[in-house]
């Protein structure tokens, strides 16, 4: 087998390995990619030295709640978490 068709065929190979893959496009975010999204800034700003620990940054945004901004208060409503 020559080197071109070596190449020719690997390429196939790869291209139909991925071609399922890209035809299922991207996801579309969920609502917990969309809370993280919009309550970042409020994280960042609030409750930075609770990070990265999810239930620390989680009672501290508790304590915070009047300032939370709308956009965050929005994305907790429409995610549907309890916490």
């Amino acid at each position: 087998m020559t080197l071109f068709r070596t190449f020719c065929t690997a390429g196939l190979l790869l291209s139909a390995a991925v071609a399922p893959a890209l035809a299922a496009g991207p996801q579309a975010p969920t609502a917990e990619d969309k809370l993280q999204a919009a309550c970042y800034p409020d994280v960042e700003k609030l409750c930075k030295d609770a990070m990265p620990d999810e239930a620390k940054v989680a009672a501290c945004m508790k304590q915070h709640k009047s300032e939370i901004s709308a956009k965050c208060e929005a994305a907790y409503k429409e995610s549907g978490r309890t916490d």
